[in-house]
């Protein structure tokens, strides 16, 4: 009889130090989430690679491979803070949480770098930490994004936001007004300068700054709608009526607008237009 030969396939795998590179939504220890790039550097532990053969299941290596690091810093992330995972953590404290899953997962962790995240992840954090009652961690925060992105004008929002909550209304105008320098049409950080301006009656400034941001941007609604508020307080109606009249056909569906519209037209005694503007 004829025996055909038994075939089997050897899987040789390099037992040397590894770079993976991947991108992942990471939760966090105290339930926030972000996405953050990272590059996990990796080898096959001898102890373990069965476990990983298994896992792999034929599949390419590199996929696999790219799954399972995805897999091993996302259950490494649920047992660190936000602010960790954004900056404060030490190489140390990272090998301490990536060494059981990783085990589990049949590889080595040798080390961790992770991408600085985005300065809109950064703020967002830093606000639900103030909400937190974490002021100084809300600062640490922010302070750490304006060290990475000096020319972000979402950084100096964000270090103006914790500042103003922490009553240093002064320190607080002064990084809006970086953050207007870097972009004057930047919404935000208007939105804080024009509301402070306004309540100190600083008409004057509050209007050369919405002038810059027009000149930037003339397609902002909001821009509009300040200006026209600005204006109103002064009770130049005519310069009023066409700032809103612009916010309006800019954005129809904003009710804010149309209140101030229809407010306007109140204070003019025109109640036919505030009728329509209020419909």
């Amino acid at each position: 009889h004829f025996q055909p030969p038994f075939l089997s396939r050897v899987t040789h795998y390099s037992l040397a130090p590894e770079k993976v590179s991947a991108t992942s939504k990471l939760e966090t220890r105290d339930n926030l989430n972000f996405k953050a790039k990272f590059k996990l550097e990796q080898s096959f532990d001898p102890v373990t690679l069965l476990t990983f053969h298994a896992r792999r299941g034929g599949r390419p290596l590199e996929e696999v491979r790219r799954q399972v690091t995805e897999e091993v810093v996302r259950k490494a992330a649920t047992q660190l803070r936000a602010d960790e995972i954004l900056g404060a953590a030490t190489p140390e404290r990272w090998m301490a949480v990536l060494t059981p899953p990783a085990r589990e997962s049949g590889i080595r962790p040798l080390g961790i770098q992770v991408d600085p995240v985005e300065p809109r992840a950064m703020v967002n954090a830093a606000l639900i930490y103030l909400q937190r009652n974490l002021p100084a961690a809300a600062l640490n925060l922010v302070q750490l994004g304006v060290k990475l992105y000096p020319q972000d004008p979402t950084a100096h929002y964000g270090v103006g936001r914790i500042l103003e909550a922490q009553g240093k209304q002064a320190e607080a105008e002064g990084e809006y007004v970086q953050a207007l320098f870097l972009d004057p049409a930047a919404k935000e950080p208007m939105a804080r300068m024009v509301g402070n301006l306004l309540k100190k009656k600083d008409f004057a400034r509050a209007q050369r700054l919405l002038s810059a941001a027009l000149e930037k941007d003339r397609s902002s609604a909001p821009h509009y709608n300040w200006m026209g508020v600005t204006m109103h307080l002064q009770a130049r109606y005519d310069d009023s009526k066409r700032a809103f009249q612009k916010a309006v056909e800019l954005d129809t569906k904003n009710p804010e607008y149309r209140a101030n519209q229809g407010a306007l037209f109140l204070a003019t005694g025109d109640y036919k237009g505030a009728e329509e503007s209020l419909k």
